[in-house]
């Protein structure tokens, strides 16, 4: 399935190959890119294995769709100086772009965090 009418900023973007829509909320398995368009979807991420990542894209129309990623309880996402258990980021209607992502990696270097590898658009960590 290929992505059609990307924002200028998503087409440099490595969206691996034939990334999967999302329709409803669900715990991702396997390294993969995904994108969703509906409002209000939770992603949530696998327990932390060096290796994994994850590209996940907003693609509905501006203002119209919040996206939250989800930590395994036990994990946490390094994120903008957080680096908390269990707490997720956000992609909220208030600032959301088509075309928002967040790549997210897990690698030795903070272990059990997933790291922001690259995002574009507003992301809010959860308080």
């Amino acid at each position: 399935m290929s992505l059609t009418g990307l924002p200028n900023g998503v087409k440099g973007v490595a969206m691996g190959n034939n990334p999967r829509l999302i329709e409803a909320s669900e715990t991702l398995a396997a390294s993969e890119s995904v994108y969703v368009k509906s409002d209000a979807i939770t992603l949530t991420l696998p327990a932390y294995a060096i290796g994994l990542t994850f590209r996940i894209f907003n693609m509905a129309e501006d203002g119209s769709a919040l996206l939250t990623i989800s930590p395994n309880s036990n994990d946490g996402i390094a994120f903008a100086a957080q680096h908390a258990d269990n707490k997720d980021i956000l992609n909220t209607k208030a600032t959301q772009k088509k075309g928002d992502f967040v790549i997210l990696t897990c690698t030795e270097i903070d272990a059990n965090h997933w790291i922001v590898t690259d995002s574009a658009g507003v992301w809010a960590a959860e308080s």
